[in-house]
């Protein structure tokens, strides 16, 4: 598969080497890490462990009290919102006290090693560009190329293909 550079920079910034594609940086997703990431964890263990109070702490045999039922099946629902809370704050503070999510590092690894790919700069000057096949001139960088791969030579208005068709 061929890619060509879609714009100058930005996502669509591809290298114009046959079968490379240079990837996008990464972002970090949005979620509450740090201190505010445990506070957000402390919503849904507060009312799991609200609601298990309330089931189990009411007297068995008082006119008002929940049915045996009701207890089992309100405390499965409660240790669902305990273990997501629990789990939000403590992934939390683990990220704040280790200085960085596994996605951070990740991304850190992969920026490295996009950093490390040559450039389209780089390709043009070593041959690896596409030339316009009429005069000789290089493919611009902000060209627009179609799907097919037909593009305009911005020096001489001619027509060609960056994949040697017709």
């Amino acid at each position: 598969m061929d890619f060509v550079m879609a714009g100058p920079g930005g996502p669509g910034e591809y290298m114009a080497k046959k079968g490379t594609m240079l990837q996008p940086p990464l972002m970090k997703p949005p979620g509450p890490t740090g201190v505010f990431g445990a506070l957000f964890g402390l919503i849904p263990l507060g009312i799991g462990i609200t609601v298990l109070v309330f089931l189990w702490g009411a007297p068995f045999n008082a006119w008002d009290s929940p049915p045996l039922v009701f207890r089992v099946f309100g405390s499965f629902i409660a240790f669902g919102f305990v273990l997501i809370g629990g789990m939000l704050m403590a992934g939390a503070l683990r990220d704040a006290r280790s200085g960085g999510t596994l996605f951070n590092r990740a991304v850190t690894e992969i920026n490295r090693a996009n950093a490390a790919m040559p450039t389209q700069a780089g390709a043009q000057a070593a041959g690896g560009g596409y030339e316009c096949p009429q005069c000789g001139a290089p493919l611009a960088g902000g060209a627009d190329v179609s799907p097919h791969g037909d593009v305009k030579c911005g020096h001489c208005a001619s027509w060609f293909n960056i994949h040697g068709r017709g």
